[in-house]
């Protein structure tokens, strides 16, 4: 199944999440590389992005993101937004 921007953007809204702005700044780059490689970015065991296991894992890790960290929650933009140099407007926040 290919990924859009338009599936990750519905899958955000849908789920309360955030999209880090790495993912936003280079979406053209993101998408064909997920679309390329078939599967989700962070294993070839998931087999399509957004995968069925990254809400849980946002919600569950301590750092507040997927294993990828293209999904994100408060809790990762306050830990490591400062450090990241991001601010709570870099990350695409979902209406």
């Amino acid at each position: 199944m290919m990924v859009t921007k338009e599936k990750m953007i519905e899958f955000a809204n849908k789920n309360g999440l955030y999209i880090h702005p790495q993912v936003v700044r280079h979406w053209d780059e993101w998408l064909e590389r997920t679309n390329v490689l078939g599967h989700c970015p962070c294993s070839p065991k998931r087999p399509e992005c957004p995968c069925p296991q990254c809400v849980e894992e946002v919600r569950k890790s301590r750092r507040g993101a997927c294993t990828c960290t293209v999904f994100c929650n408060d809790n990762y933009i306050e830990t490591y937004g400062y450090h990241l140099k991001l601010k709570r407007e870099d990350f695409y926040i979902p209406d």
